[in-house]
């Protein structure tokens, strides 16, 4: 029932018109990563994209899927080397992208197995600011993350290992609940 919930917001944030950024460091970014890639393309369900380019360019026609506006912070390494050399402050760098990208109407996403990384809880400040609903993943009910978030799941694990290995089954099915409210189930 949650994570039909934590879908549920995110579906809302797509049907008006905003975007979910994504945040989180090592394995939690990878994990960004992951989310971003079911979300923009087919997950589970064929997604058709009805347009036309030019002869020539049929195959990338038939190649190209509609998809979820999704960004994941932290992947422009001019901006990271930059701020880092201009600012001093490596966990302000997740904050400056959000301060710049986030608007009302999206969802900051943050993960983190221990619910204390200070970058990802200064994205989901700077979000809160702007009024964006924020969301998480973590493995620590009593973390600062789980405590400032709009919605937290938090994923049960005796280590970090198994905390990140259960979160891809959880963010999997939340990914299902979002494609599978957007596009017809084929079988």
């Amino acid at each position: 029932m949650q994570i039909q919930k934590f879908a549920k917001l995110i579906i809302d944030c797509f049907e008006n018109n905003g975007k979910l950024l994504l945040c989180g460091n090592g394995g939690s970014y990878a994990d960004c990563l992951h989310i971003s890639g079911e979300l923009l393309k087919t997950f589970e369900i064929r997604r058709k994209l009805n347009i036309k380019l030019p002869n020539g360019y049929k195959d990338i026609e038939k190649s190209l899927e509609p998809g979820f506006p999704v960004i994941v912070l932290g992947l422009n390494p001019v901006l990271n080397s930059a701020f880092i050399n201009d600012c001093k402050c490596c966990d302000a760098i997740f904050a400056q992208e959000c301060n710049v990208l986030c608007t009302k109407n999206d969802i900051v996403w943050g993960i983190s197995t221990s619910g204390n990384s200070r970058n990802v809880i200064s994205a989901l400040l700077i979000a809160k600011q702007k009024q964006a609903k924020i969301i998480s993943f973590t493995g620590n009910k009593e973390s600062v993350l789980n405590k400032i978030s709009d919605m937290s799941i938090i994923v049960r694990g005796k280590n970090t290992a198994e905390i990140q290995e259960n979160m891809v089954r959880t963010y999997h099915s939340v990914c299902r609940n979002i494609e599978e409210c957007f596009y017809e189930k084929h079988n």
